[in-house]
């Protein structure tokens, strides 16, 4: 029997009137299950949003949704779950990140394990982004927690299969990665301007001397001055430990995408594939 409904032969018996400031004050801690602002609602807004295309909007009704969800006695963790998978979606890992680690605050273990899932697919599309701008060493720290992710996944659900590839495909990128870095060892540092060579070791004849002129060249036997001896080549821009260049980025990246591409096929799924946004409570 739905609890708001009125018995037909019974009455209610009359309240005595309450003060002003006490109705106004329990107004107000209803206002927050308005109907615009039910949870439920604003989750299917969010729905409706993330069908559209519009992760960006979908994810401001989730969160909505999330905020309150606890006023309505709803466990805001789908909530959050959907918010996190539509942010990364949208391009913003950082907060995408948070609110599916968030959600994994729940006791529902399909969930944290969804949660885990979508967490590492999103630190995969954040390795290629760092890989295409030629940031190794970010690019492997993201593989790392994207391994370790579909690894949790596959702790809380033994049986989730796409989580077990996944996992495998990652783990075979990172590998594939670190092996690219060992091939390209960082760059020697430049010496420092001005830096004095070691008391033991005498100055080049074409160096200049504190307080001397640099020697002239030695005349030839014709008498025509002598073209000095052209010395090493000027050395590039030395680049920063484990950095690459855009060009070399985006072909190393071009390469791991094409090993990945045999790897899926073997495997039949796609690497980072999310779980889709949830239905409702």
């Amino acid at each position: 029997m739905m609890g708001g409904v009125i018995q037909s032969g019974r009455r209610r018996p009359r309240r005595a009137a309450r003060p002003l400031a006490v109705a106004l004050l329990a107004a107000c801690a209803a206002a927050p299950l308005r109907a615009a602002e039910n949870p439920r609602a604003a989750l299917r807004q969010g729905l409706d949003a993330h069908r559209a295309g519009r992760p960006a909007e979908a994810a401001a009704a989730f969160a909505r949704a999330a905020t309150n969800a606890p006023a309505a006695g709803l466990d805001p963790a789908l909530a959050r779950f959907d918010e996190g998978t539509a942010l990364i979606e949208a391009g913003r890992f950082d907060e995408g990140r948070d609110a599916l680690r968030q959600a994994q605050g729940t006791a529902d273990r399909d969930l944290q394990s969804a949660a885990r899932y979508n967490l590492g697919g999103g630190l995969v599309r954040r390795a290629d982004e760092r890989l295409a701008q030629g940031e190794l060493q970010p690019a492997k720290e993201a593989l790392e927690g994207a391994v370790q992710a579909f690894a949790d996944a596959i702790t809380l659900d033994s049986r989730d299969r796409d989580a077990k590839i996944n996992y495998e495909l990652a783990r075979r990128r990172l590998e594939n990665l670190v092996e690219q870095m060992k091939r390209s060892p960082p760059s020697e540092p430049p010496p420092d301007e001005g830096q004095k060579p070691p008391e033991n070791e005498e100055p080049r004849p074409d160096e200049k001397r504190d307080g001397e002129e640099p020697p002239s060249p030695t005349p030839s036997p014709d008498g025509a001055k002598a073209e000095p001896t052209p010395g090493p080549p000027p050395q590039g821009e030395p680049r920063e430990p484990q950095q690459m260049t855009k060009d070399e980025a985006l072909l190393l990246l071009e390469a791991l995408k094409e090993e990945e591409s045999a790897d899926r096929r073997e495997l039949r799924l796609k690497l980072g594939e999310p779980v889709p946004v949830l239905k409702d409570w």
